[in-house]
């Protein structure tokens, strides 16, 4: 298994795993992850994109990094629903880890649904703290 930044040529397989991926498809933020998007994620440079790829592309992490602040958000980790449980997931956070440490960011954070059990429990085994001090608040503008 390899873990690399994503290119360009990557997009149709991208596109693939996340066409694929249960969770994203029951989520509202589904319309987001387009090419363009994608597109935008990979040539960014205040984001970070990686991909697992052994035959085909397994895993993606995205992140946004703000370097001169020292700190990121781990914007969401999707894994092959066949290729789960085999360390995958972990070893592209590992790589984010080691990315952040290269940038001298020492801070990070991410957010979880409530109802996304699996992902609460895989951030938890990762040694993410969970953090009860804030609301989150939204809102669609037209």
């Amino acid at each position: 298994m390899k873990i690399r930044e994503a290119r360009i040529s990557d997009l149709n397989n991208i596109k693939l795993l996340m066409k694929k991926n249960e969770e994203l498809k029951n989520s509202a933020d589904a319309k987001y992850f387009n090419k363009k998007y994608l597109t935008s994620m990979i040539k960014d440079k205040y984001t970070y994109l990686i991909v697992a790829e052994n035959n085909s592309i397994e895993g993606l992490l995205g992140a946004a990094i703000w370097k001169n602040e020292g700190v990121s958000y781990l914007d969401f980790i999707f894994v092959n629903k066949h290729s789960r449980r085999l360390g995958i997931g972990k070893k592209l956070y590992e790589e984010y880890l080691e990315y952040l440490k290269k940038l001298n960011i020492n801070y990070f954070w991410t957010l979880v649904s409530k109802e996304d059990y699996k992902l609460q429990k895989f951030a938890e085994k990762l040694k993410m703290k969970k953090d009860e001090l804030y609301y989150f608040y939204d809102r669609k503008l037209k």
